[in-house]
């Protein structure tokens, strides 16, 4: 995805509002540009979340998705791992946690792809 560069400014004090007023305009022109459906930001500043926001298609919200009930596979019927009983299992709230521990050097040994 192309972001818009942002020019260099000096940081600011430990005692200085950041103005992040533009922010959210920025980030949702360049999810649209790249036809990115749906995305949340956050931005944290010496430990402390400043922003946080979601953009575009809230799935959750509009009641398309579950978190913690439904199996990946009824939402990508192509995901499908080597053990057919963690496929059928497996959540969203599994995958984005990293419950699921599919590390990229093992994750790809568990995944089988349907073309030979």
């Amino acid at each position: 995805m192309q972001v818009p560069r942002a020019t260099a400014t000096p940081c600011p004090s430990p005692t200085a509002k950041i103005d992040l007023s533009g922010l959210k305009g920025i980030l949702d022109a360049a999810r649209i540009k790249n036809g990115v459906p749906g995305m949340s930001v956050a931005v944290m500043y010496k430990g402390e979340v400043i922003f946080a926001e979601g953009f575009g298609k809230q799935l959750v919200a509009e009641g398309k998705m579950d978190w913690d009930e439904t199996p990946v596979n009824k939402y990508l019927p192509e995901f499908e791992l080597k053990d057919p009983i963690v496929t059928s299992q497996l959540t969203m709230a599994d995958l984005l946690s990293h419950r699921a521990r599919l590390s990229p050097a093992v994750g790809l040994l568990w995944f089988r792809s349907r073309t030979p």
